[in-house]
């Protein structure tokens, strides 16, 4: 719960919000990924097989309308916020985006200037108990040739506790079970590498927390976009730069992607050769118009990660070197 300064806030209204933001913002915000403006893709309000929903400038009002040709709805930001979220008004549409994206306008609906937030992953706030590096933790960082050094470059913190708004979570580090906290500017992504997958992972980082942006030279002839910060680690090893999406099933967002182009030569796609991989790849490239390229060695390596605690630096630098020198 946050508490406003009714002086300086305004009421909610669709012009106080675009004020704030954008309606690409907006629309990016609960596609969860960014999107080209008159493209088609597939609806996110129903199941789709074949693209029939895009996103184009009005050119009456100039400003951004969805469409959805499949069940003939169109309209703005908001009408599209009141469908995907299946809200009963467009005053709820209006009040559920300045909650959301955290904006600070008055919600006169509710009770004084109290603002209820709907804790979705990029509003989350999560708080963590550092501990000191140990044999444990370096035996399993070592797998992939990742450093202590390293690690504290890309901002890797082992971790006893976690709070999630306030609230302490059950979980607890051993030494069977090591927790991690990857900090992305002022958010973090926690990483439990032995538990199963529904409790690996916990974030309240968005598609603009893109890790290993901050670690980034000014310029470079070549970036990597790979999947994970793991990956990321072990490409920084190897004397590659690189950078991680918040995962294969999103895209970095538009105007980083056009500060990556302005700095790097050269960038390539490196996302995992499983299926979802290697679509997220396709539709990255795509996207941005850039080159890929994948593992495919056998199906139990995935990834750079996979491959360099398999077979090795040695064999690692010499097959990402053949991939890299193929591709061009």
């Amino acid at each position: 719960m946050t508490l406003y300064d009714t002086k300086n806030i305004k009421p909610v209204t669709e012009e106080n919000i675009l004020s704030k933001t954008t309606e690409y913002d907006i629309f990016s915000y609960y596609l969860g990924h960014s999107f080209i403006v008159n493209s088609k893709f597939n609806s996110p309000l129903r199941k789709d097989k074949n693209p029939s929903f895009g996103i184009f400038v009005s050119k009456i009002t100039n400003s951004l309308l969805f469409k959805d040709q499949g069940i003939g709805e169109t309209g703005n930001c908001f009408k599209f916020v009141q469908l995907i979220e299946s809200l009963s008004t467009y005053k709820e549409a209006l009040e559920k985006v300045n909650d959301d994206l955290n904006l600070g306008l008055l919600n006169r609906s509710k009770k004084g200037i109290d603002v209820k937030y709907n804790y979705k992953s990029s509003r989350t706030k999560i708080e963590i108990k550092t501990r000191y590096f140990t044999e444990n933790d370096d035996e399993y960082w070592n797998q992939y040739n990742i450093s202590r050094e390293t690690l504290k470059q890309y901002k890797v913190k082992p971790i006893s506790y976690i709070w999630v708004n306030d609230t302490l979570l059950p979980w607890r580090y051993s030494k069977e079970y090591p927790m991690y906290a990857y900090q992305v500017y002022n958010k973090f992504k926690i990483y439990r590498p032995k538990n199963a997958n529904k409790e690996k992972w916990l974030t309240n980082c968005t598609l603009y927390d893109v890790q290993g942006y901050e670690q980034l030279p000014k310029s470079g002839e070549l970036l990597i976009i790979t999947k994970s910060l793991k990956d990321v680690m072990v490409l920084n090893e190897l004397n590659y730069t690189s950078v991680s999406a918040n995962s294969e099933n999103s895209v970095i967002p538009k105007k980083i992607m056009y500060d990556l182009k302005k700095r790097f030569k050269n960038i390539i796609i490196f996302f995992d050769n499983d299926s979802s991989g290697i679509k997220g790849a396709e539709e990255f490239c795509k996207t941005y118009n850039l080159n890929s390229i994948k593992i495919s060695t056998d199906k139990k390596v995935k990834d750079i990660s996979d491959f360099i605690k398999k077979y090795g630096k040695k064999q690692t630098e010499e097959y990402l070197k053949k991939l890299l020198t193929n591709d061009k």
